[in-house]
């Protein structure tokens, strides 16, 4: 019976000692060291502001002028001795900066005088990217009362065959234009777009985007490649001449669809029936919204055509259109206004020379169409970053990137990767992860997030957070050199990972091993006490 409490006894000293050292654990510890200073933690930072990219930067934000041709006296008869002399052609390349002249080529003449409207390939559902900021104003002669409605969902068939432009003279005065679509990779436009005789000539660089509504371009844009016009024109600065025809790097028409073209001996009621005229007035929002205008056409001659439809500087260029039963044909290039509103505003008549003209040059080109491409680049302004301090090895750390693709064709998967590009040690870039993109069709946007705990091997510094679209060039684009991705807040500072001091070192052990170690012992105690209790005999006295 003795040895039977004896043996109880040091079971329950057994006990109370591991309570007593539970206690002492934890009163020595004072803290968590999960939350001490040397495993820390950091908090994600806020929402950066919107910032474009300097790449994708198409519009700089200097001044653009709206391109005018404004008559303020009566149109002098002209007295052209060779007629042959004014049409021979004119082609600019703009990529070797070469002209070509030649007598009229046309080879190509038929007695249709109808070029088919075509609507288009892609559904008019878009969300798009892109900045804008420009200061485009003027002041215009519109016909009382001003008349001119805002056409808002510009991703719509026809509007969205008609073009702003941007226009970099040759002496780089900035200008804006308007154009519209004719076929899969041409516009046409005023000469005086593309041919500036005031600003050293032959314009050296033409952006073109259809259907652009402020910052919103719904089917990318396109660039100039090469122009053609007539001698008239370049030679004597002749209205009667003020056109042109314009090659693009890719095949934008194919989504926007283009309106048709048709022509008529002058004296046709198509040209004082019902018109209508759209464009980008720089007298109105900045020149940055398309802006209609439907009125009663006047008269036509051999060559030029008038009408009462408002119209201001920025609109040269724009389409003079008809509606035939729900057939749309373009009849003229809208060029002239006249001052004070004194007369009819006038453009360019495609006439059955410049018809057979426009046919025979997009014969020519067809052979030669652009070839389809992707074209990947940031969107730019709804990229974020999730904290701006960092541990290795601690953060967890998030990027918020959209890609889109400007191009004409879909991109199949590629890659997109993220950096930690040191400025202040060396010029050294330090991956934090990737993202695969399975494909991004045309005009399109995808994200191209990536999260997770900010790598080890990154040292203590300031970084700035890059990106690369396809870093491992598996995509063939129309552009190579706009896939960074850089944004001037994408600023972070890594801190160094700190070796923890022995104290912690005690304490983690304590809390990992001893203390886990302890809690079991004490469970193992206490269930041997529980079963001792049980077995005992009725004449067992209990020392509890």
């Amino acid at each position: 019976m003795k040895s039977h409490r004896n043996s109880e006894f040091r079971h329950q000293n057994i006990f109370r000692i591991l309570i007593s050292f539970l206690i002492v654990s934890i009163i020595i510890s004072g803290f968590n060291p999960f939350n001490s200073t040397n495993f820390h933690s950091t908090k994600a930072g806020g929402v950066n502001n919107r910032v474009i990219l300097e790449q994708t930067d198409l519009i700089n934000d200097s001044l653009w002028l709206p391109i005018s041709r404004t008559l303020d006296s009566p149109i002098k008869v002209k007295n052209i001795q060779d007629y042959n002399q004014s049409i021979q052609t004119v082609e600019y390349d703009l990529r070797t900066k070469t002209e070509k002249r030649g007598v009229n080529n046309i080879n190509l003449q038929s007695d249709q005088p109808f070029i088919e409207p075509f609507e288009g390939i892609l559904e008019e559902d878009f969300e798009n990217r892109q900045y804008l900021n420009s200061d485009n104003l003027k002041i215009s002669y519109p016909f009382p009362p001003d008349d001119r409605e805002r056409i808002t969902n510009t991703t719509s068939y026809p509007w969205r065959t008609i073009c702003k432009l941007f226009i970099t003279a040759a002496d780089d005065s900035q200008f804006i234009g308007s154009g519209f679509i004719v076929d899969e990779f041409h516009i046409l436009t005023c000469g005086h777009c593309v041919y500036i005789h005031d600003n050293g000539g032959w314009v050296s660089e033409l952006l073109i985007i259809p259907g652009m509504d402020e910052d919103y371009y719904p089917f990318a844009y396109a660039y100039a490649i090469n122009f053609r016009t007539y001698t008239g024109w370049i030679n004597n600065e002749d209205d009667e001449h003020d056109w042109a025809l314009v090659t693009l790097d890719r095949c934008i028409g194919n989504y926007t669809g283009w309106m048709g073209i048709r022509t008529d001996v002058p004296s046709s009621s198509i040209y004082t029936g019902v018109l209508n005229l759209a464009g980008y007035p720089g007298d109105l929002d900045d020149g940055n919204v398309m802006y209609f205008d439907s009125d009663l056409g006047v008269s036509a001659d051999q060559y030029n055509h008038y009408y009462w439809m408002d119209m201001s500087g920025g609109q040269s260029g724009s389409p003079v259109w008809q509606n035939d039963g729900g057939n749309l044909y373009v009849l003229s290039i809208n060029a002239y206004e006249v001052e004070d509103g004194l007369g009819p505003n006038f453009g360019t008549r495609l006439n059955q020379d410049k018809f057979d003209q426009l046919k025979a040059w997009l014969a020519e080109d067809s052979p030669s169409s652009p070839d389809d491409k992707p074209d990947l680049l940031d969107r730019g302004y709804y990229s974020n970053i999730s904290s701006y301090n960092v541990i290795p090895g601690k953060t967890n750390f998030k990027i918020i990137c959209d890609v889109e693709n400007d191009g004409t064709t879909t991109a199949s998967s590629f890659n997109v990767s993220f950096y930690a590009f040191n400025l202040s040690i060396s010029s050294t870039d330090y991956l934090i992860g990737s993202v695969i993109i399975d494909s991004l069709s045309p005009f399109n946007y995808t994200s191209a997030n990536w999260s997770g705990i900010f790598p080890t091997n990154i040292p203590k510094g300031f970084y700035e957070i890059r990106g690369v679209i396809d870093v491992n060039d598996d995509i063939d684009e129309m552009f190579e050199d706009n896939n960074l991705i850089i944004d001037e807040d994408f600023k972070i500072y890594v801190e160094a990972l700190k070796k923890p001091s022995l104290k912690s070192m005690i304490l983690f052990i304590l809390y990992a091993i001893v203390i886990p170690i302890g809690i079991i012992l004490l469970i193992v105690a206490i269930a041997i006490v529980i079963i001792r209790k049980h077995k005992r005999t009725p004449n067992e006295v209990d020392l509890f």
